[in-house]
């Protein structure tokens, strides 16, 4: 193993156990509800790009965080299971949490568009950077050039946004904050706060139904990469047939569905897989058991030892979406370091 897979190694590992990923990425936090924390390298091999760098060897995960070293992950004894560190347990996702973080992502423009995660994670990482998410044309899958860098501290930011020049690849970068991206797009100065009311009557028209899946291997992951990554929150278990999910705020159900008509979606060695836009009172009742489910990860997660539950939207009791509002009209897609829940799109940060 090389010096540099170890880096990506463990860059990849700390990742999934980071603040921002296990804001959502609702499989790991089950399984570390599970062992006090612990989570098994057989578990860590289900996600698809830290097992494509490890090369499904799953020794290698250890043998580099034991090389390269890490300040948030520990080692089992017997080298069999992986935690975040007791001593830095996971943030309550408030509105707080999230204003901070908002606060610190900045909003890149310019970069190659035939550029990949490794490169960019390269070059930002001198910066401070601590995640990123590459914006990708929803019907082509292609890189934008744009992407959203989120650092790891606010002086981070603040120094990298102060630069009076920041080049990639002899380009100049346009740079400025996540909010002011979000303002220009929209043409307003302010966004006001939406009611839990408003949040839950937007959700409904969210809501997809998935059938089909006749392979018992098939996890969140892939059926989050099906939808190009474009899911906040997702009730299926492993072994099912059918489940239900909650798309992005911004998206629409009718939307994203019409396009998998037209490309139908086959996974693993299950036939087509049906995916369904609900409606009316249908949708409203998937969205009260997605808030339910939401919810009950919550309470679980609050009340074990050793750690904070996440709490996304709790705030205020409404079921907002993932980060913000996309400007309406477009076509663009996030994929982040690693789309959503075990990510469940264990795409690493891709």
């Amino acid at each position: 193993m090389t010096t540099d897979n170890g880096k990506k190694i463990v860059r990849q590992v700390e990742y999934y156990f980071g603040d921002l990923n296990l804001q959502r990425d609702t499989f790991l936090l089950d399984e570390m509800k599970k062992d006090e924390g612990w989570v098994s390298l057989d578990t860590m091999m289900k996600f698809k790009r830290l097992a494509e760098i490890v090369e499904n060897k799953k020794e290698s995960v250890t043998d580099a965080l034991g090389s390269i070293g890490t300040d948030l992950i520990e080692i089992s004894e017997d080298k069999s299971k992986l935690r975040r560190l007791p001593s830095k347990p996971v943030p309550v996702y408030d509105d707080n949490y999230k204003r901070l973080q908002k606060n610190r992502t900045a909003a890149i423009k310019g970069l190659d568009k035939d550029a990949t995660l490794d490169k960019l994670q390269d070059f930002f990482e001198p910066h401070g950077s601590e995640s990123i998410y590459m914006m990708r044309n929803r019907e082509t899958s292609e890189f934008k050039g744009s992407a959203f860098v989120t650092f790891k501290t606010q002086e981070d930011m603040d120094k990298f946004m102060a630069e009076a020049e920041t080049k990639f690849n002899d380009v100049v970068l346009e740079k400025q904050t996540k909010q002011n991206y979000y303002d220009s797009k929209s043409g307003k100065e302010k966004r006001p706060e939406r009611t839990p009311r408003q949040e839950d009557n937007d959700a409904v028209n969210r809501v997809v139904k998935f059938s089909g899946v006749t392979d018992d291997t098939v996890g969140r992951e892939e059926i989050i990469e099906a939808l190009k990554g474009s899911v906040d929150f997702t009730c299926f278990e492993r072994g099912n047939t059918e489940g239900i999910c909650l798309l992005n705020q911004g998206d629409s159900a009718a939307t994203i569905v019409g396009a998998l008509e037209k490309n139908p979606v086959k996974i693993r060695s299950a036939e087509e897989v049906k995916f369904e836009a609900l409606e009316g009172e249908v949708a409203e009742g998937a969205v009260k058991k997605l808030k339910e489910e939401r919810e009950a990860l919550f309470s679980r997660l609050k009340n074990r030892g050793g750690g904070r539950g996440r709490g996304r939207g709790r705030g205020r009791g409404g079921f907002g979406g993932r980060g913000e509002r996309k400007p309406k009209n477009t076509k663009t897609t996030f994929d982040d370091d690693e789309p959503v829940a075990k990510k469940a799109k264990a795409e690493g940060e891709e």
